[in-house]
């Protein structure tokens, strides 16, 4: 259950990071559209000044963390313990009931195609939390937002589901 916990405490890092950073950049262009109105001559593009810092990289630490800590949870539930950073072979690690459990959440809701379109996304959000911790050594990084927080809802129905079966089974 702290697993759990501490995976809802990042997810909503993230998201109140991620508001965080929407009002940055409101505020960006918001100050380059008064500059290029003041400066007509000397304009900046909004998009670029906007975003020609580096944000939301601790977002997105939060975010990869949480879909770490998730799946680390559904271990938890079905009484294992699992180390590792990377998603998808912390995920192949699952049994395969399990898998196909989450896969099947996650379907219904999201209309995935096919299993292994499943892992190809998830293979773009593997090392998320190692690579953005450490994003200053990559000349770029890329991360698949709307899959993970995907992933999460489906992970926290399987964990859900997982906890109402063992509480209708004891006596």
């Amino acid at each position: 259950m702290a697993i759990t916990t501490q995976a809802e405490h990042f997810l909503n890092s993230f998201y109140i990071l991620e508001r965080h950073d929407n009002e940055l950049i409101r505020l960006r262009v918001e100050r380059a559209r008064r500059h290029n109105a003041e400066n007509p001559e000397d304009k900046v593009e909004e998009i670029g000044y906007a975003t020609d810092q580096q944000i939301g990289v601790a977002d997105f630490v939060c975010l990869a963390f949480a879909v770490e800590l998730y799946i680390k949870a559904v271990f938890e539930v079905i009484g294992r313990k699992q180390r590792g950073h990377n998603i998808r072979k912390l995920f192949e690690k699952l049994p395969e009931d399990a898998q196909t459990a989450i896969f099947n959440i996650h379907m219904k809701k999201y209309n995935y195609v096919t299993f292994d379109q499943y892992k190809e996304n998830m293979d773009i959000i593997s090392n998320g939390f190692e690579e953005f911790r450490y994003f200053y050594e990559h000349q770029s990084l890329s991360y698949h937002k709307r899959f993970a927080l995907e992933m999460i809802e489906a992970m926290k129905s399987f964990i859900a589901d997982e906890r109402a079966k063992k509480r209708n089974s004891d006596p």
